[in-house]
């Protein structure tokens, strides 16, 4: 990280790294965003507690790409596996839990996660 922060690309004040960790959490909620069952914090640089770690597989994997000496096969296969999840959360093919602004369980629970109720309303005759 230090040899990162020290590339001669980054001549501001600013820390590159929290740069780029919030330009990651900015492409994460962005794909997020597209799976409309998940309610975002509305905090610019929160993530679902499950889509952390993942999160952290892409921002080291764009510190080490830019030394490819350090860039090992199983940071491509994390990386790959976390853009991957990301993919399946925008595919609503997985669901991540959403932000609640209580921080204790509620009872009221989002009613799209609720299954519907099918009753049978056909004639006795038809049944």
């Amino acid at each position: 990280m230090d040899a990162y922060r020290q590339l001669p690309d980054f001549q501001s004040a600013r820390d590159p790294i929290l740069d780029l960790c919030a330009d990651v959490a900015a492409q994460c909620r962005m794909m997020i965003r597209k799976n409309h069952f998940v309610t975002l914090s509305p905090k610019r640089d929160e993530l679902p507690p499950e889509l952390i770690s993942p999160a952290c597989d892409i921002v080291v994997f764009k510190i080490l790409k830019r030394m490819p000496e350090n860039l090992t096969d199983p940071r491509q296969v994390a990386y790959k596996d976390a853009m991957e999840l990301l993919r399946q959360v925008a595919a609503e093919e997985l669901r991540p839990e959403s932000y609640s602004e209580d921080d204790g369980d509620d009872d009221a629970e989002d009613l799209r996660n609720m299954p519907f109720l099918c009753v049978n309303c056909r004639p006795h005759i038809l049944r």
